[in-house]
């Protein structure tokens, strides 16, 4: 059912989620600037969304912290997307949303906002002066882990 409405969602927006080598409940749908996860979790009628938009450096880090805090403490306004900082310093926005009653359009239009804030937040760290190397997603730890050992 996840798995339907998540394709219907994607060829209304025109792209194709491709699944994940490593994890068979993982779609990835590439856009230019980064890509987006959705991890399918079938057993409770959620879709977890992640997108890792960067990684810091450290005093894009502590300029940005600050933000990302005033942000999450207010992710009840923004559907619940919120920002998270994984281990390596990568900056990732991340949402967890109970889709049992979500139609194609409904998820889509989500799937939009969800890419424009995360374009939005990658913006901001860019004009934040230079990125850190980024490194292969091959070796990218698990961007859904819970959030309580991953959120600020």
């Amino acid at each position: 059912m996840l798995d339907k409405l998540l394709n219907d969602a994607c060829q209304i927006l025109g792209v194709k989620p491709q699944e994940d080598e490593q994890e068979p409940s993982i779609r990835v749908v590439d856009l230019d600037a980064f890509s987006l996860k959705f991890k399918l979790v079938t057993d409770s009628d959620r879709i977890c969304v992640s997108a890792r938009l960067c990684e810091l450096t450290a005093v894009q880090r502590d300029r940005i912290l600050e933000l990302v805090l005033v942000y999450n403490t207010q992710s009840f306004q923004s559907g619940g997307m919120r920002l998270v900082l994984i281990e390596n310093d990568a900056l990732v926005m991340h949402n967890d949303l109970r889709a049992v009653a979500w139609d194609a359009e409904k998820l889509a239009k989500f799937v939009l906002a969800f890419a424009d804030v995360s374009a939005g937040w990658l913006k901001i760290v860019r004009e934040m002066g230079g990125l850190a190397e980024s490194a292969d997603d091959d070796d990218a730890q698990d961007l859904f882990e819970p959030a309580s050992l991953i959120s600020l």
